[in-house]
């Protein structure tokens, strides 16, 4: 994305310096040229915008330079403080925080907002094809297993024999 980043602000960037120094010449330029319905003004606007979201893209070099001393160590610690909240940290990540290979596997793991929320609605839609075509062949199956694995437990009711860790009954696998 970083690369992408920069070149949409260098060719939004570069259009907005050409429009800029034609309008240094007269200022009525701007106003009275149009490129398609809009005047220049208005296309100024736009890729200024577009350059704002271009560099936004970029990582800002004061926050995480990109030769400092400890560089590899402050993703290491990255990764540890990502792990205090998630209590996930594999050994293969131990020592690599920097490496492409533990960066992929991060990104699999932990996916972004937009990407979750896209499977969210696709879920909406294939739950119920799910629940319609595949649930009505299992359902036996699935009828005799409760029938099988319940159990009554007095002042509670009725429960999954394997939540009780009833082991005689029902056998550890």
């Amino acid at each position: 994305m970083t690369g992408v980043g920069r070149v949409v602000a260098l060719i939004s960037g570069s259009l907005v310096a050409i429009i800029l120094l034609l309008a240094s010449i007269g200022d009525d330029v701007l106003l009275h040229v149009h490129v398609g319905q809009w005047n220049l003004l208005w296309h100024t606007g736009i890729l200024g915008i577009i350059f704002s979201a271009g560099k936004g893209l970029i990582p800002d070099a004061s926050v995480r330079p990109k030769h400092v001393a400890g560089y590899h160590a402050g993703m290491d610690a990255d990764l540890v403080a990502v792990a205090a909240h998630t209590h996930h940290m594999p050994d293969r990540w131990r020592g690599r925080g920097a490496k492409n290979e533990t960066k992929d596997e991060f990104s699999s793991l932990y996916q972004y907002k937009a990407i979750e929320f896209v499977h969210e609605v696709l879920s909406v839609v294939t739950a119920p094809l799910v629940l319609c075509f595949s649930l009505p062949q299992c359902a036996e199956i699935i009828c005799e297993f409760v029938r099988r694995t319940t159990m009554e437990v007095p002042g509670v009711g009725d429960v999954c024999g394997f939540g009780c860790f009833d082991f005689t009954k029902f056998e550890d696998e």
